[in-house]
């Protein structure tokens, strides 16, 4: 028997390394939800000036770190936990809160982990459909809340149906299990549920630094909630969460929010003049989000065109019978459109 053989899980999960070759200079990538548009000349000066590379010989210390991140949230550094990314903690989470057959439940489509984790820790998933309208049942939620170990909550999430504050105050209030509430795509609308964790000591509430600083590569994650959870993950922790280099870089953007700020607003713009364009001509969704998605007559009629804005050098996301791509201001969001309105004329 093969070794592999010998763990029931580790078959079951599929994943794909990526292996794409980018042109950053002549392509626009708003497939992978990522900064569309480049830090400018300026901010990277600015980045490789705060670097400080002497103590790469040591091992660093998180202090400064949690410290800025403390009054970034407004919340206590025994409240909060640094991680490799958001992605860390959501495998932590599987790991500390779930035994094998526990229910856990997410919407679909969303992060692909949820599903991967699901797998390699042997959990029952419950996942809740969108409809026609871009609308998830939540009334299945409730019903089935009783039982749910692990609810993860995307807000936004990459189809966007936000929850509010008082719905998210009352699944916690009525959830037998844990709550956690992904803000990945938080700072493009929809209203932080941090706030709510004094009140909830079953509500755990993830951030990252991969959209609203616009850093995916930087690997910085944050999670939020009572002291006691914040342990339980602590303690699962890897001794150096974060590397020098990152914590150098997001401190910098942490001492520098008009930089984060600015884009977002810029992004917003452009994702207002995007549902402005094409809202009575499609179902488009995405108001509070850091995706839109845009559905077309059927599945063939999407992925053609998304292949044809590939030949323009555009790339965007396709599932179903939707077109779905990253915000990003104005001059890309007009270059897309543009290109979009070509391939729909030429392809109908």
């Amino acid at each position: 028997m093969h070794i592999i053989d010998r763990f029931d899980s580790l078959g079951k999960v599929k994943r794909q390394r990526i292996s794409e070759v980018r042109d950053y200079a002549n392509d626009i990538f708003l497939n992978r939800a990522e900064r569309v548009q480049p830090f400018s000349q300026e901010v990277e000066t600015a980045i490789k000036n705060n670097l400080d590379l002497q103590s790469a010989g040591f091992y660093h210390d998180l202090t400064s770190l949690y410290r800025k991140m403390s009054a970034y949230l407004n919340v206590d550094t025994q409240k909060f936990l640094v991680t490799c990314g958001a992605d860390e903690s959501i495998k932590n989470i599987f790991n500390i809160f779930t035994d094998k057959g526990d229910l856990v439940c997410f919407p679909s489509p969303t992060y692909g982990m949820y599903h991967a984790y699901s797998s390699i820790y042997g959990v029952q998933k419950l996942t809740l459909k969108y409809n026609e309208d871009f609308k998830i049942d939540k009334q299945e939620l409730y019903d089935n809340l009783h039982r749910i170990k692990v609810l993860f909550l995307p807000n936004p999430n990459h189809i966007e149906d936000c929850f509010s504050i008082e719905e998210i105050k009352s699944i916690c209030e009525e959830a037998n299990g844990l709550v956690v509430i992904d803000e990945t795509y938080y700072g493009f609308g929809c209203k932080t549920a941090v706030p709510l964790i004094d009140e909830c000591d079953n509500l755990l509430v993830i951030r990252s630094f991969s959209k609203t600083f616009g850093l995916p590569s930087l690997r910085v994650g944050v999670t939020i909630g009572q002291k006691d959870l914040i342990q339980s993950l602590d303690a699962q922790r890897v001794a150096y969460e974060v590397s020098l280099v990152c914590q150098q870089i997001a401190e910098f953007f942490l001492d520098n929010m008009q930089i984060t700020n600015g884009y977002a607003k810029k992004c917003i713009e452009g994702r207002k003049l995007v549902i402005d364009t094409l809202k009575g001509k499609f179902k488009v969704n995405g108001e509070s989000s850091y995706l839109v998605t845009i559905k077309m007559r059927d599945q063939q009629l999407a992925e053609s065109v998304a292949k044809k804005l590939k030949e323009s050098r555009i790339h965007v996301g396709q599932f179903d019978q939707n077109i779905r791509i990253t915000i990003g201001p104005e001059q890309y969001m007009q270059n897309f459109l543009n290109q979009f309105k070509l391939a729909v004329s030429y392809l109908t």
